[in-house]
């Protein structure tokens, strides 16, 4: 009764080693699933089985090979199930390496920025592939008068989920940056106006890469360790929370 009773709590720390490397948490594998309904419950209601079959299937038709040798070093010969146990999730992990694809993931913070005092007052987390002006509404927090933006923002004031009128009942006016191949098609003096313009434009904008020379630079944010929109939402609120801390500390605005 004793090697059963081994080999189930060998089982219950594969799976449990599978969750803890973080491939996934309990909540991501839950939100996943109930996205499909009825049938995305009985999947997550079969995944802890498949999960026990596969480790039991593992550990009791492993036997001591090569890999063996290696798990020898750190385990001592009394504890048989547990070298057996290594041995497994070794084969597991060198076939996942070669069967299985890397993947590549990233997402993108969209910041809404006060122009006068620099900091940030909006937060938002997405998917890399989001574009820019699909967030623009959610950026805004009603009490705008001018939205400014670079071509990223092209449109968005014409966007049927766009905020025309702020919280006051005035018009909120969209000064967005043209693309740069736009301006060039203009005459020599359309040129000239239309640069100047922009340069206007740009100046105000840039607080909000002031921002991100903050968070990239001095706090050395550059890649994400975290997989989920939650996780990395929260991480943003942080990031940006610090780096709104430096910018107010700045000598301009201590008064």
């Amino acid at each position: 009764m004793q090697k059963p009773n081994k080999t189930l709590n060998a089982c219950i720390l594969y799976i449990a080693a599978l969750s803890g490397v973080g491939y996934s948490s309990g909540q991501e594998i839950r939100i996943f699933f109930v996205r499909y309904g009825r049938f995305g419950l009985v999947t997550l209601s079969a995944v802890p089985i498949i999960l026990f079959s596969v480790s039991l299937i593992f550990i009791l038709t492993s036997r001591k090979k090569a890999l063996s040798g290696a798990c020898s070093i750190f385990i001592p010969d009394k504890h048989k199930y547990v070298e057996e146990f290594v041995n497994s999730v070794i084969f597991l992990v060198m076939v996942l390496g070669v069967v299985l694809p890397t993947w590549h993931f990233g997402y993108k913070a969209h910041i809404g920025v006060d122009k006068d005092s620099g900091v940030v007052h909006t937060v938002k987390a997405t998917a890399a592939n989001v574009h820019d002006v699909s967030e623009t509404s959610k950026l805004l927090t009603g009490e705008e008068a001018v939205v400014y933006g670079d071509s990223g923002y092209l449109g968005a004031g014409k966007r049927e989920d766009a905020i025309v009128r702020n919280k006051s009942g005035h018009k909120i006016r969209y000064k967005i940056n043209r693309r740069p191949s736009q301006v060039k098609k203009l005459s020599k003096s359309g040129r000239y106006a239309a640069k100047k313009a922009e340069h206007a434009k740009s100046s105000i904008r840039a607080k909000v890469e002031h921002v991100f020379g903050v968070v990239k630079k001095q706090l050395r944010f550059r890649k994400t360790r975290y997989r989920g929109l939650e996780k990395q939402q929260a991480k943003f609120n942080i990031m940006f929370a610090l780096a709104n801390l430096i910018l107010a500390d700045r000598p301009c605005l201590a008064a």
